[in-house]
């Protein structure tokens, strides 16, 4: 990031921070700035120069200039990012692919202030559908009784996303009832563990969705009606985008899950028809375990700079009931990954509720996803120390679940700072085992630091609010999004389960009244301020559509 010193981004950002210390800890910032002209790599147009009528050289008939001349530092608002085919394309064709010709930027319905691709180049069936001013003017409304449907018009685009929540118990019948339109271009769907995978991916395939992807969220889904009633629920996010390109692929993890998520990704953009390019973001659910290497698999073939949004399905009793889905079945042990290139803009956050204690130690001994020692002392006794609770050094002769115990103790690790403010990754204990060994929800290397993070219901039932208005803020946006998609950790609903009337309440208001669908996961994935893609846990996120 640049640009800290002296300009807006900055103000905001510290505005921010001390805003989150008032009260609140800091948790992860997770925001982009731009500098201002003459800084490196500012997002700048300014300098620019017409062409010259004539160039020098007769025989050229006209200078060579970029498509678009303004250029920016990736952050973590993302706004119409550009398409990238690797540099190892050759005369005009996707490596690896069919031969078919490589779609630049401008081959794209664009809005305004997103180039000036001449009238020809758009697609004939949207070229001249609003005849809206301004930059991004939105129609916002509930629609029908039977979801919340927002309408994103810009010039020559038209985005549409419809969310609905179903009761009811069967899947066809849970389907049926929500009288979904025909045909999504991106259909998200999330259900409780009481739903029959097969079916719920069977009864969704029968709407022909470009791209169908989803998972089982912890005890319900999230919607601005509240939190879904205890029993089964199925909620579920339509996206209606001719103008944008979407792609799923899900495959078994298997013994190799980087593998099989280079394979999955690489099979998402082939269904998008956009292979060897860079889609603006990547939407991912897998069953828990081995979601670092499923973060860097997806990266051998994207690379590092595409945001990794998403969040790990989850039952309601960490029985292994999670289920991930696509078009081409249900999985218990799979991953399911969306390339998005939707016509409007994306901004997304990832957030913590949690801030640190002055309890930190070194992990001496570890395996995987278990610390075993702390400082040379077994894990669970530190731990113990640290909470003062020493039920939670208790042997015993089966692993003892912690995981509402730890909802507000979680271990934290440094990865960074944001204006001298550090920044953690969080790790969810689960259990602790007979040996004094404690299971986490994320992978810890023998030597790092974990810091004892603590939370309060208060900071985790208003961090949803704040993360969902900040996905505007970053992206300087006034008016209401498309709609949009939000990741609240299941062990943080748990914690705070009598109060998500509250949460959904405060996301709904920060959206400005956007429709929205929200899930309950075991592990959440996102881009951290550093610029990398990171797996943490008892986090949030936010997907702003349309901004």
């Amino acid at each position: 990031m640049v640009g800290f010193s002296c300009f807006s981004a900055s103000a905001r950002m510290r505005w921010t921070i001390s805003e989150d210390c008032t009260g609140e800890p800091p948790g992860e910032l997770i925001t982009s700035a731009t500098a201002g002209p003459l800084i490196a790599k500012a997002l700048s147009s300014a300098l620019s120069t017409p062409a010259r009528e004539r160039p020098g050289r007769s025989e050229v008939p006209c200078p060579m200039t970029p498509w678009r001349r303004t250029t920016g530092t990736t952050g973590f608002f993302e706004r119409g990012q550009k398409r990238i085919t690797p540099p190892s394309s050759i005369n005009g064709r996707r490596p690896g692919g069919p031969g078919g010709p490589i779609r630049r930027p401008a081959d794209r319905i664009r809005g305004v202030g997103e180039g000036n691709a001449p009238a020809a180049r758009l697609r004939p069936d949207l070229a001249g559908m609003s005849e809206w001013g301004g930059d991004y003017p939105f129609a916002i409304g509930r629609g029908r009784p039977r979801g919340r449907i927002a309408r994103c018009v810009g010039k020559g685009r038209v985005m549409r996303i419809e969310i609905n929540v179903s009761p009811a118990g069967e899947a066809a019948g849970a389907v049926s009832g929500q009288k979904l339109d025909p045909e999504p271009d991106f259909l998200a769907a999330y259900f409780t563990e009481g739903h029959d995978a097969h079916e719920v991916a069977k009864a969704l395939g029968r709407l022909k969705p470009r791209a169908l992807h989803g998972g089982t969220s912890c005890r319900g889904v999230m919607s601005a009606a509240g939190m879904s009633a205890d029993g089964p629920a199925l909620g579920t996010f339509a996206v209606y985008d001719r103008a944008g390109d979407y792609g799923t692929s899900l495959v078994a993890k298997g013994s190799d899950a980087r593998a099989s998520a280079r394979r999955a990704i690489a099979e998402a953009l082939s269904h998008a028809g956009r292979r060897g390019e860079m889609p603006d973001l990547v939407w991912l659910t897998s069953s828990p375990g081995d979601e670092e290497a499923i973060i860097h698999g997806i990266q051998d073939e994207v690379g590092p700079h595409v945001p990794i949004i998403g969040g790990s399905a989850a039952d309601d009793t960490l029985a292994g009931r999670w289920r991930v889905i696509s078009a081409a079945g249900a999985l218990t042990d799979g991953i399911v990954v969306s390339v998005l290139f939707p016509s409007r803009p994306l901004a997304s956050v990832f957030h913590s509720g949690y801030a640190p204690t002055g309890e930190r130690a070194r992990a001496t001994a570890t395996d995987g996803r278990r610390v075993l020692a702390l400082d040379g002392r077994p894990a669970a006794d530190v731990y113990a120390e640290w909470t003062s609770n020493p039920a939670l050094a208790a042997r015993g002769g089966v692993p003892c679940s912690i995981l509402g115990e730890a909802a507000l103790t979680p271990f934290g690790r440094s990865i960074g700072h944001v204006a001298d403010v550090p920044y953690y990754l969080l790790a969810h204990p689960t259990a602790v085992h007979p040996d004094g060994s404690i299971e986490l929800f994320a992978t810890v290397a023998p030597g790092e630091e974990l810091v004892m993070m603590r939370g309060s219901l208060d900071s985790l039932a208003g961090r949803a609010r704040r993360v969902a208005r900040q996905s505007l803020e970053l992206a300087r946006q006034r008016e209401a999004p498309a709609g949009a998609l939000v990741v609240y950790s299941g062990g943080c609903m748990m914690a705070v389960s009598h109060r998500m009337d509250e949460v959904a309440a405060g996301v709904s208001a920060a959206l400005g009244g956007a429709p929205f669908l929200g899930i309950f996961t075991f592990g959440e994935q996102g881009r951290v301020s550093d610029g990398s893609n990171r797996h943490g846990n008892l986090m949030i996120s936010c997907v702003s559509f349309g901004v």
